[in-house]
C-alpha cells in the first residue's frame, strides 16, 4: 500500500519575524502546484510541539519518532513556489536536503525531503540545548539546524540539484541579479532578507 506523501512546514507562534499568513500562503502555494495526492500539516499547529526550543531548533522535531508514516518534503516558509512540483514531491527521496550556495560543502535545510517510515529520532536526540547551540552558533563552521544534521545523519545525503537541477534555487543569486525568475524554477528560496513579503511581488 502506497504511503501518502506529507507536505510539512513549521511555525512557532510569537517566535521571531513569521506569522500564521506565511503558513496559509504556503499552504495555498501547495495546493495550486502540486498535482499529486498529499496531506498538509504544520508542526506548531496541526502537530503540536513536544520541546520548547528557539527559532530554527525546532525544526528537528520533524523527527520525532513516529510522527510521520510515509515520505515527508519539508519547506521553509520563507520560500515561493512558482511553477509546478510534483516530480520534486513525489520522487522517492532517502534523505535529500536544500544546497548550500553559500557554503557549497555544506547543507542547507530549507527543503528537506525523507521517507517517514525511517527512524531519525536520533537527530533530535543528539540536540543538547545550550551547548549544542554554541557549537552550532554564528561562529561555526557549520551553523544552526543544518549543521547538526549534517554532522550526525546516519544515511546517505542528496543534494536536490542533482535530482533536480535548477529547480530550486535562491532569490539572492538566481532572481535577484536579472530581476526575474528563471524559467526552470518551481521554487525560489529566501535565506535571509528579503523575505517574500518585503517584495513587490504577486503572492499566491
Amino acid at each position: 500500500m502506497t504511503r501518502p506523501l506529507t507536505v510539512a512546514c513549521v511555525y512557532k507562534k510569537g517566535s521571531g519575524e513569521f506569522n500564521g499568513e506565511y503558513v496559509r500562503r504556503l499552504r495555498r502555494s501547495v495546493a495550486k502546484h502540486c498535482k499529486a495526492p498529499y496531506r498538509f500539516v504544520c508542526l506548531g499547529e496541526e502537530l503540536a510541539f513536544q520541546f520548547d526550543r528557539p527559532g530554527y531548533w525546532n525544526k528537528l522535531e520533524l523527527f520525532r519518532k513516529g510522527l510521520f508514516d510515509g515520505p515527508v518534503v519539508y519547506l521553509d516558509l520563507d520560500c515561493l513556489i512558482v511553477n509546478d512540483v510534483t516530480d520534486i514531491f513525489e520522487y522517492p527521496h532517502e534523505f535529500t536536503v536544500l544546497d548550500n550556495w553559500l557554503h557549497p560543502a555544506q547543507i542547507a535545510s530549507g527543503f528537506m525531503a525523507w521517507d517517514g517510515r525511517e527512524d531519525l529520532s536520533y537527530i533530535l536526540d543528539a540536540y543538547e540545548g545550550s551547548s549544542t547551540r554554541h557549537k552550532y552558533g554564528e561562529r561555526a563552521v557549520k551553523r544552526g539546524d543544518q549543521g547538526l544534521i549534517q554532522d550526525v545523519i546516519r544515511r546517505p545525503v542528496t543534494r536536490i540539484s542533482a535530482l533536480f537541477p535548477d529547480r530550486i534555487l535562491s532569490y539572492k543569486l538566481h532572481v535577484k541579479p536579472n530581476n526575474s525568475v528563471p524559467r526552470t524554477a518551481s521554487i525560489v528560496m529566501f535565506h535571509g532578507r528579503p523575505r517574500p513579503a518585503d517584495l513587490d511581488w504577486r503572492l499566491p
